[in-house]
């Protein structure tokens, strides 16, 4: 679940509940990635590896966690994060 909302914090257990598989949300979306990143953790969605992705995902309703930033943000602001997220975005498109 790709969300390009302005809180992303609000949709977290909505998407777990509604059966989301993954979630992403913008870096510049949210004041506090660390703490979002914890609550998609506390809320059933665990890191796992892409090879055991999909089976895990449908077999024990694991999901992962999701990092997008803008274009015109630099990469480098992933960096803190990197350890603790699943996948990155980068958006080719405003």
């Amino acid at each position: 679940m790709h969300m390009m909302v302005s809180k992303p914090e609000q949709w977290v257990k909505p998407m777990a509940v509604a059966g989301a598989n993954q979630y992403t949300f913008h870096l510049e979306a949210t004041e506090n990635p660390g703490a979002l990143i914890k609550d998609i953790r506390e809320n059933g969605m665990k890191s796992c590896s892409v090879a055991q992705a999909e089976v895990q995902w449908h077999s024990q309703g694991l999901l992962q966690v999701g990092l997008a930033i803008k274009p015109g943000t630099s990469v480098e602001y992933l960096a803190p994060w990197a350890n603790q997220i699943d996948m990155a975005l980068v958006m080719t498109v405003e």
